[in-house]
Order: structure tokens, then C-alpha cells, then sequence
């Protein structure tokens, strides 16, 4: 039950928004290859900013891939500027008008995290 390779990529339609009603589409890849092994592979994907404690702006739930695969997920998420222009997501808040946003996969004994990219919501 295992990854032989797991590997996270972003990028985003743009690296700012209007603070009314502004919104940007990060597009979150996961790529990888399971193992032979008898049991699914469970993983989960994360938008966060910060990293301690990371402000977590979406995750994907628990994912599973069969034994064996090539894997290539794609995933879009919308982020906003929130009521105080501040970068949100589906799962919560960066607190802050720029954050500075990466990917993060996980699973059981391998992670995979890209660099930031700065998203800012401008007045």
C-alpha cells in the first residue's frame, strides 16, 4: 500500500482580484505511480498558505487510486476575496490581502508541495 511517485503542480488563470466580487481559478495537478500492493492509495490534496500553522484554503477529502496505476488528477479551484479582501476558499481563510499559495499532496509515507505563488486581492 504505497506511492512510487507522487508529484503536485499549480498555476493559476491570475495572481489577482478585485476585492468585490473578484475570483481566480487555481488549476492543482497530482501525478504519480502506485505500487503493486493489494490495497487502494489514499491521499489528499491541499490549497494552504502559511506553513505554521498553514491556513488551509481547500482540500480535496480523502482520495483513493488502485494498485498499479498511472495516476494524473486534475483539479480546479476558485478562490475569492472575502467581505475583509482577504484570499478565502472553500475550506477557510488566508487572514491576510496577499497570500502566498501552494500545494501540498499527502499520503501515507510520501508528500509532494510546489512553490507559492503570491495571489493578492487589490482594492
Amino acid at each position: 500500500m504505497a506511492w512510487k511517485k507522487l508529484k503536485v503542480s499549480l498555476n493559476f488563470d491570475s495572481t489577482s482580484m478585485d476585492c468585490d466580487g473578484g475570483r481566480v481559478v487555481a488549476q492543482v495537478r497530482v501525478q504519480g505511480e502506485t505500487d503493486g500492493g493489494q490495497d487502494d492509495n489514499e491521499y489528499t490534496v491541499f490549497l494552504k498558505d502559511d506553513y505554521l500553522p498553514p491556513d488551509v484554503l481547500w482540500n480535496s477529502g480523502p482520495r483513493t487510486e488502485p494498485p498499479s496505476q498511472h495516476v494524473d488528477r486534475k483539479f480546479e479551484v476558485e478562490l475569492w476575496c472575502n467581505d475583509r479582501c482577504h484570499v478565502s476558499g472553500p475550506a477557510g481563510s488566508s487572514k491576510e490581502r496577499v497570500a502566498e499559495v501552494y500545494a501540498h499532496a499527502l499520503s501515507v509515507g510520501r508528500e509532494s508541495q510546489t512553490g507559492e505563488f503570491k495571489i493578492a486581492c487589490r482594492k
